[in-house]
């Protein structure tokens, strides 16, 4: 089974195209400042190469997954993420959800329940590169293994 990527929109929507919007809407990514976890499927990466120049991504690891979802997940109303919640769901904790997620045999688009995105902060300190750069050129666009440092500073 393939490891799940996390992804971040690092830049807004001033003078996106029509089409990188609606890629950007079906990823869940549609403020800036929101992160995902999804498949590594073809059909998922040919999504992200399309909108390389506005999102940051990685495979993501259970540390990260667990933070996430302990600090910043939420459920219908904009309920915080708790046990009880996820214990109603079928998992026992949300170790367990998070275990679920990061090996992939879960994804946040087939939970119903739970919001497929992350709302996070800006990063404290701000960025460490350009924003409108590759990872590749010094930036913080596309696949950047630094990715989990990012976000835990945006939480």
């Amino acid at each position: 089974m393939m490891k799940p990527i996390l992804v971040l929109r690092i830049r807004g929507t001033i003078d996106v195209r029509g089409d990188i919007e609606e890629t950007l809407e079906r990823l869940n990514l549609r403020r800036r400042y929101n992160a995902t976890i999804i498949p590594d499927t073809p059909g998922y990466m040919g999504m992200i190469h399309k909108v390389k120049d506005y999102v940051a991504w990685h495979p993501v690891e259970r540390g990260i997954v667990l933070e996430l979802l302990r600090r910043r997940a939420k459920v219908g109303g904009w309920r915080p993420l708790t046990d009880e919640i996820v214990r109603g769901h079928g998992f026992s904790s949300i170790e367990e959800l998070a275990d679920s997620i990061a090996e992939g045999r879960v994804s946040l688009q087939e939970l119903g329940w739970l919001k497929p995105y992350f709302a996070l902060n800006p990063p404290r300190g701000g960025f460490k590169g350009p924003v409108k750069r590759q990872h590749t050129k010094r930036g913080v666009l596309g696949r950047n293994p630094e990715l989990t440092a990012i976000v835990s500073d945006m939480l």
